[in-house]
C-alpha cells in the first residue's frame, strides 16, 4: 500500500493546471450529503461488504459442520481465495459491456440465492461438494462485487469536483461492517451453536443480499431517470 502511494505521488500527472482555482478539499461535501443517490452507493457497499466479511466464518463452518479437519477447511477458503482476481477482472470486462448496476443486480441474485440455499434444509442430504458449490458461487459473487461496486459512481455521473467527497463518504459508510458485522454475526453463531447457528447466518446473509439486490434496483432507476430528464 505504501508503495502504491509512492507511485500514485510521483506518477501520475498533477490535475491543477496554471490558471485554474484551486478547489478546496470539503468545498463539495455539503452538495455531497445532500444527494441521496450517494447515501444509496453506499448502502449498496455495506451490503456487498457483508458479504465479503461473512467469508471470514466458512473455515468455522467446514470444520463444524460439514466435518472437515482444520487443513482441509484452510485449503478450502485458500483455494477459493484464487476466484478473487479472476472475478474482479471479469465483472470488470462484463461491466464495460452491460450496465454495471445491472452486473450488479445479478450478483447480488446468485449470492443471494447460494446463501438461501445454505440456509435451509434443501442441502440437508446433499453431498459435500453441492454445498461447497453453493459455497464457490458466494465467493465469485462476491469478489466480483468487490471488483465494479465503485463503478456506480460512474454509471450516477456525479459531477467530478464532488467526486472525491463522494468517494470518501461512500467509503466511511460502506466500510462500516467493519465494525459491526463480526459482533452481529458472532452472536447468532453463539446463540445455536453448529448448523442451526450456520443456517440462521445464511438466512440473515441471504436477507442483505436482497436488500442490496432491491437499493440497486431503486438506485438503477433513479439514474436512468436523471438521465431522461438531463
Amino acid at each position: 500500500t505504501a508503495l502504491s502511494g509512492c507511485l500514485v505521488w510521483l506518477v501520475l500527472p498533477k490535475s491543477i493546471k496554471r490558471g485554474e482555482p484551486v478547489v478546496r478539499p470539503l468545498a463539495g461535501i455539503r452538495e455531497v450529503v445532500g444527494r441521496p443517490i450517494v447515501w444509496a452507493q453506499a448502502l449498496v457497499i455495506i451490503c456487498a461488504y457483508c458479504g465479503y466479511k461473512a467469508l471470514d466464518n466458512y473455515g468455522v463452518y467446514a470444520v463444524q459442520v460439514l466435518g472437515m479437519s482444520h487443513l482441509e477447511a484452510a485449503e478450502l477458503n485458500t483455494y477459493a481465495s484464487y476466484c478473487r482476481p479472476i472475478a474482479a477482472v471479469v465483472a470488470g470486462l462484463w461491466a464495460d459491456r452491460w450496465r454495471p448496476s445491472r452486473l450488479i443486480m445479478l450478483l447480488f441474485v446468485c449470492a443471494g440465492g447460494a446463501f438461501f440455499m445454505l440456509s435451509s434444509n434443501i442441502l440437508a442430504t446433499a453431498t459435500t461438494t453441492v454445498v461447497v458449490a453453493n459455497m464457490l458461487v458466494t465467493f465469485v459473487a462476491v469478489y466480483a462485487l468487490r471488483g465494479i461496486y465503485f463503478s456506480l459512481i460512474e454509471e450516477a455521473r456525479l459531477d467530478k469536483h464532488i467526486t472525491g467527497n463522494a468517494v470518501g463518504l461512500i467509503s466511511v459508510l460502506g466500510f462500516t461492517p467493519d465494525i459491526f458485522f463480526a459482533s452481529v454475526t458472532g452472536r447468532i453463531l453463539d446463540a445455536n451453536p453448529g448448523a442451526v447457528g450456520f443456517q440462521h447466518y445464511f438466512l440473515l446473509m441471504a436477507l442483505i443480499s436482497a436488500a442490496g439486490m432491491a437499493i440497486t434496483l431503486v438506485l438503477a432507476r433513479h439514474i436512468s431517470v436523471s438521465k431522461v430528464r438531463s
